[in-house]
Parts: C-alpha cells; structure tokens; sequence
C-alpha cells in the first residue's frame, strides 16, 4: 500500500529486494498516487520449486517519490514459506472394444504441491464396468509423477455404442482438501 500525503498526485519508484536473492515482480515498479490518496500494488515473490515449508525470507522495500527525492520510505516485509499441496489424476485417452474382452488405458498421477506426498487415488465409472486396479495409494516426490495402466472389463451383454465414462479422483493425504476430481475418458463398447 503507498500513501501519498502531499496535495499532488505523484509517481514513487518502489524497490524490492529478497534477502535470499528470489525474484521480485515486477522490480522496479512506478506507482502513481492522487494527491492524499493511496494505491495498492501486487508484486510477486517468486519462491524457488523445492524450498523447504518454514524458510523465511525478508523482503526490504524502498519507496522514493520521482517529484522529491528526499522524500522516500523503508519497509520490511518477513515472508515464510508454508506447505502447498495439491494432486492431479487424469485418465489418458480414449478407447473402444468389444462386449466381453478387457481393455485397458493409462492413468497418470502428478503430485502438484510443495513437498512430498502420499496421494489416494480412485476410478469410477457410470456403467459399472469392472475396473482393475479400481483405487490405490501413491508417494510422490515433489513434483512427482507416475503413469501406470488400469484394465476394464466390457460385459458381455453390453450394448455395442455404450459410452462408459470414466471419473479420476486424486486425494493429498498432506491435506485432504486438496483434491482432483474429473471426467478424463469414455471407455466404448463397438
């Protein structure tokens, strides 16, 4: 937030710097002020894929006005890092087959948040198809993925042209909330 307490309005150039050299967006920043108002400004911290939950890092801004230049201001701003988590799992592509055979098709599971995790994973289907594996439990590193092949069993008596779809859920056990939940594939019987 700046503050302008002069009658006029006035351009400030705001400096950020990151005690442990992170980048600052944008830097340097021009902020206009009306004459006694104030103007928020949104930089961003760019914090480095893979630092540790709980790293502190300080951020000094300097404010000095484009119109008087002894008129400036310091502040510091303590930034600590919290844990990120989130999952992504997705059923790859589409495929068909006839009544009574097995197909199959890939699943993928990416672990989206800041650290290591141990993710749940689960398949559904709106037609009842029998699904191998049908649910499991994966860690990942951060950053991880893994890729791995599920079966579907078309029944017999199943109409040729049905569409099955299937539905990926993906549950972080760093925190529940953070989940996936799509429809990624149609399984077909022809």
């Amino acid at each position: 937030h700046v503050f302008n307490t002069g009658r006029q309005s006035d351009t400030y150039d705001l400096t950020l710097t990151s005690a442990r050299g992170w980048t600052i967006t944008p830097d340097p920043m021009a902020v206009t002020v009306a004459g006694r108002g104030d103007q928020i400004f949104s930089p961003v911290l760019s914090i480095p894929l893979g630092t540790s939950p709980g790293t502190v890092d300080t951020v000094i801004g300097v404010i000095v006005s484009q119109t008087d230049p002894a008129a400036t201001d310091t502040d510091t701003i303590i930034v600590t890092v919290e844990a990120g988590y989130g999952v992504d799992v997705v059923a790859i592509g589409d495929t068909a087959g006839v009544p009574g055979r097995v197909i199959s098709f890939d699943v993928a599971v990416t672990n989206l948040g800041t650290q290591s995790d141990v993710i749940v994973w689960s398949l559904a289907d709106d037609a009842g198809w029998t699904i191998v594996p049908a649910s499991g439990t994966v860690s990942l590193p951060l950053a991880g993925d893994t890729t791995f092949t599920v079966s579907a069993t078309i029944p017999g008596a199943a109409v040729p042209g049905i569409v099955n779809n299937i539905v990926t859920t993906g549950v972080s056990q760093g925190d529940t909330s953070k989940r996936s939940e799509e429809h990624t594939s149609e399984l077909q019987s022809h």
